[in-house]
C-alpha cells in the first residue's frame, strides 16, 4: 500500500509542477506578446487622434484641438499558481467472526491558478498656446482646405547665439520635411496634401457634404465625430495622411530640433521687460540659411 501512495503523490507532484512550468513559460510569452502589442498601437492612437480633431473642424474652425502626448507606456504580466496536495491512504484489518478488511484512499490537487496582464499608456495634454495655435492652423486647413487658415502658423523660433539672443526662425523647421507653410509665396510645405479629406454628413460650417467624386478609388478613414472620413488611393499612396499625422507632432512640439538643443539651456524670468539668461556653456551656433 505504501508503494501505491508513493506512486500517487508522485504523480500528484509532477501535474502541479508541470502546471507551475507552464505558467512561468506562459509569463514571459504573454509579456513578449503585450509589448509588441501595445507598440504596434502608437501609429493607431496617433493617427486616431488626428482624423478625430480634423472632423471637429470640419464644423468649426474655431475649436481647440484636442490633443495628447505619448511619453511613455506600461505592460505588466502576473500569473500565479498555488499548489495544494493531499494524498491520504490507511489500511486496517479486524479479526472477529468474519475478517474484514477497510481501506480509505484520498488524493487531491488544489492549484488556484490566475493570469493577469496590464497595459496601458502615459499622456499628456498639450497645452502650450503657440502649439495649440500650430494644431489649429494644421486642422483647420486640413478640414477647409484654405490657405488663410494656414498662413495663422505661428513659426517656431530659437535663439543661436549666446552673445545675441535673439530669437529666429529655426531653420530645421523650415527644411523640406518639417515646412509647413512658406509666407512669402503663401504655399503649403512639399509634404503637405491639399484636398486630401473628403467626409459625409453635412458641415455645420457650410451645411454641405463633401464626397469623393463618382469613380474615385477612396480609402474609408472610418467614423469620427459626426462625419465618416475618406480620402483618395491615391492620396493615401503619397503618404498624405502620414505626412500629416507627422508635422501634427511637430507643430505639438514632440520633435526635437538639433539647432535648438545645440543652443544651450535659456531661462525667462518675468517681468515687464523679462531677460534672457543663456547658459555660460552654450556654444554659438550660427544657422544655415533657409533653403
Amino acid at each position: 500500500m505504501g508503494g501505491g501512495s508513493g506512486h500517487q503523490m508522485r504523480k500528484t507532484s509532477s501535474v502541479s509542477i508541470a502546471i507551475f512550468l507552464l505558467l512561468s513559460g506562459c509569463a514571459s510569452a504573454q509579456l513578449n506578446f503585450n509589448t509588441l502589442e501595445i507598440a504596434s498601437t502608437v501609429e493607431s492612437l496617433q493617427t486616431k487622434q488626428v482624423l478625430y480633431n480634423i472632423s471637429k473642424f470640419i464644423d468649426d474652425t474655431d475649436a481647440v484641438p484636442d490633443q495628447v502626448e505619448i511619453n511613455g507606456g506600461t505592460v505588466s504580466t502576473t500569473n500565479s499558481v498555488t499548489p495544494s496536495i493531499t494524498s491520504t491512504l490507511t489500511s486496517a484489518s479486524v479479526v472477529a467472526a468474519a475478517a474484514s478488511t477497510t481501506k480509505t484512499a484520498a488524493n487531491s490537487l488544489q492549484a488556484p491558478l490566475s493570469d493577469q496582464w496590464t497595459q496601458a499608456w502615459s499622456i499628456v495634454p498639450v497645452t502650450d498656446g503657440d502649439n495649440l495655435r500650430r494644431l489649429r492652423a494644421l486642422y483647420g486647413f486640413a478640414a477647409q482646405n484654405d490657405i488663410d487658415i494656414l498662413m495663422r502658423y505661428p513659426e517656431i523660433y530659437y535663439i543661436p547665439q549666446a552673445r545675441s539672443p535673439k530669437a529666429v526662425p529655426d531653420p530645421f523647421f523650415l527644411s523640406k520635411n518639417h515646412l509647413v507653410i512658406n509666407k512669402k509665396t503663401q504655399q503649403p510645405g512639399p509634404t503637405l496634401c491639399r484636398d486630401w479629406i473628403y467626409y459625409s454628413g453635412p458641415s455645420r460650417i457650410t451645411g454641405l457634404e463633401r464626397l469623393p467624386p463618382a469613380g474615385m478609388p477612396v480609402v474609408n478613414l472610418g467614423l469620427y465625430g459626426s462625419h465618416e472620413l475618406y480620402m483618395a488611393v491615391d492620396d493615401k499612396l503619397k503618404g498624405c495622411l502620414s505626412n500629416f499625422v507627422l508635422l501634427v507632432l511637430d507643430a505639438a512640439g514632440e520633435t526635437s530640433s538639433p539647432y535648438a538643443s545645440a543652443a544651450g539651456k535659456v531661462t525667462v524670468k518675468g517681468g515687464a521687460s523679462p531677460a534672457i539668461v543663456i547658459s555660460p556653456q552654450a556654444p554659438i551656433v550660427t544657422p544655415p540659411a533657409p533653403p
